[in-house]
């Protein structure tokens, strides 16, 4: 990767770690301007996974602004990136989020539905795993 590019994935990422932390320190407002930059930088980039983590990011900020729409379409969005990479276990912690976003309209039963979603695909994910290692340990290799 060209030192130019290498540069602006830095700058990407740094826009999504200050991002995160302007969440933590309670800055919704400041985190999902800065998850908006790190997004349109991930996306120019075509750093697809971050830009998909990203999405996941801002999703808390912007429930927390009663932005819903907003977060729906940045979980959609997340979703069929993480679908198209194969990204099992970001696709599990996004229907938590979704989950979240559900539970913060008081849609109790669709929130109900995307954590028991999470808690399926965490098991499944737990069995690949240990027949992953089990195969391992025997010499085998999975595809």
């Amino acid at each position: 990767m060209p030192a130019g590019c290498v540069a602006r994935r830095e700058i990407a990422l740094a826009l999504r770690a200050k991002a995160n932390a302007l969440f933590a320190s309670d800055d919704n407002l400041g985190a999902v301007e800065h998850h908006d930059q790190a997004f349109k930088s991930t996306k120019r980039l075509k750093i697809w996974k971050e830009a998909a983590r990203t999405l996941s990011n801002s999703i808390q900020p912007l429930i927390l602004l009663g932005e819903y729409d907003r977060a729906f379409a940045a979980s959609e969005r997340a979703r069929q990136i993480f679908t198209q990479l194969g990204e099992e276990r970001r696709l599990a912690s996004l229907d938590n989020n979704v989950g979240n976003i559900f539970h913060r309209q008081d849609r109790f039963e669709e929130a109900l539905a995307h954590y028991g979603a999470r808690v399926q695909s965490a098991h499944r994910l737990r069995r690949l795993g240990a027949r992953r290692r089990n195969a391992a340990q025997h010499g085998h290799v999975p595809d």
